[in-house]
């Protein structure tokens, strides 16, 4: 969730004083920074209770949890829709600056 990353990431909780374009990328960075954290120091959580219930969660329900870790796999169709969709948000922010 977005709140873990603000705790992680202070950048993410102080009054943007960047462009919009450098603060997409500083949220991207911090997003793939946690991810990288998550996969490669996985005891270097923040609080147990940040983590996702996949059996619990609607929208988790039908992700693939890889075995031996406490990370989602993520198949190349749903990076697709997630990147279609930030790019979409993107242009509807320039188009609205």
């Amino acid at each position: 969730s977005f709140g873990v990353l603000k705790r992680r990431f202070r950048i993410l909780v102080s009054r943007p004083e960047y462009s919009y374009a450098v603060q997409s990328k500083i949220v991207c960075a911090a997003a793939a920074l946690h991810n990288f954290l998550r996969i490669h120091e996985p005891m270097n959580f923040l609080d147990e209770d940040d983590e996702y219930d996949v059996d619990n969660h609607p929208f988790l329900a039908n992700v693939a949890v890889v075995p031996g870790r406490r990370i989602l796999a993520v198949t190349q169709a749903e990076t697709d829709r997630a990147n279609a969709r930030r790019d979409a948000i993107t242009l509807s922010m320039w188009a609205h600056y």
